[in-house]
């Protein structure tokens, strides 16, 4: 009998931007995300580059700018990142474009915190928070 550590699924919360830049707005997402399910944020269009982030308490496992995003600023609360099935949270762009994060970060306290710009830049304007002796900050280099 094998063994699995991720056998939960989570949610994709994809943005969709239909009605503004603000996250808290039903029409903008497949789902809202809330701070009871700790899902990935997935970004992959050119709606709405101005964005909010207008939810307290939001926790996640990663957010992720995928190849579709074009350039965008995201302003508004901090969010928390968690670890989900033993894997670490991540902020990844996977776009040529730059993305630029304008909340606190409040990492996981018992693992790592990755950031991956694989293709564009990754730009952090704001603290990222780390409340535990195992929580550590990894950068992965541009592919």
């Amino acid at each position: 009998m094998g063994f699995c550590s991720n056998i939960f699924a989570q949610t994709d919360y994809w943005w969709w931007g239909n009605n503004s830049g603000n996250w808290n707005n039903s029409g903008n997402w497949n789902t809202v995300p809330n701070n009871s399910n700790l899902g990935n944020i997935k970004i992959n269009n050119s709606s709405y580059t101005t964005m909010n982030n207008d939810i307290n308490n939001l926790n996640v496992h990663a957010v992720y700018f995928l190849s579709g995003s074009p350039a965008r600023t995201i302003d508004g609360n901090s969010i928390s990142f968690f670890d989900f099935g033993g894997n670490d949270p991540i902020i990844k762009n996977e776009t040529a474009n730059v993305q630029t994060i304008n909340f606190d970060i409040l990492g996981d306290p018992n693992n790592s915190l990755l950031l991956a710009a694989h293709s564009g830049i990754l730009y952090l304007k704001k603290s990222i928070i780390m409340d535990h002796l195992f929580g550590l900050i990894q950068i992965m280099p541009k592919r």
